[in-house]
């Protein structure tokens, strides 16, 4: 195994580890944190979660096998390609480790069917409504940088599909849970980051 493929299996086990960590500390404390797909919903809202999920999956699935360049069509990259992919994916993780973090008890995966939430506005979601989405975003194109093939491409601009029509649903929600309040967020804070 090559450094850049060793450093990428590392950033990627720390990235998933955290996500595993997390869920399972909220499990035990009897907080449902899988709630893709679950609970009474909009259609448009199950419809987007339960294809969410299975994509998510199996982007789990692709990133591992590009690792360990288990599949077709790999395309050459340059080391400094390489490198950057490595950044962003080391960015990636910092950032969806901070949301968790600064989400506290509120972090679920999907939108909560029954339970109540608060409406967490405080560290890094000062500077972006949706940052363990930017987190994914970043190690998804970033190890994508690191192993490209066409396989990994596609699954990466699907996945990338997917958390924006998520963000969109989410907000939905924040509106009717949250009101005023989330409108003025919305005003402050960017749905990526503040300039964006």
């Amino acid at each position: 195994m090559g450094k850049y493929q060793l450093a990428a299996l590392v950033i990627i086990a720390i990235f998933y580890i955290a996500y595993l960590v997390k869920s399972l500390s909220l499990t035990l404390k009897g907080i449902k944190v899988n709630q893709l797909g679950h609970g009474k919903k909009p259609t448009s809202t199950k419809v987007v979660e339960k294809v969410l999920k299975v994509v998510s999956f199996l982007m789990v699935a692709i990133q591992l096998c590009s690792v360990f360049s288990l599949l077709p069509l790999q395309i050459k990259t340059p080391a400094v390609l390489q490198i950057i992919g490595l950044v962003l994916s080391a960015i990636g993780t910092i950032f969806f480790i901070t949301a968790m973090l600064s989400m506290g008890k509120n972090w679920r995966a999907g939108i909560p069917a029954e339970d109540s939430t608060n409406f967490v506005k405080h560290g890094i979601y000062r500077i972006s409504r949706n940052p363990a989405f930017c987190g994914f975003d970043l190690i998804y194109i970033g190890t994508l940088l690191v192993f490209p093939s066409v396989i990994h491409v596609i699954a990466v601009v699907l996945t990338i599909i997917m958390f924006h029509l998520q963000i969109l649903e989410e907000e939905k929600f924040m509106e009717s849970a949250f009101g005023a309040e989330y409108q003025n967020y919305k005003q402050k804070v960017g749905r990526y980051f503040l300039f964006f």
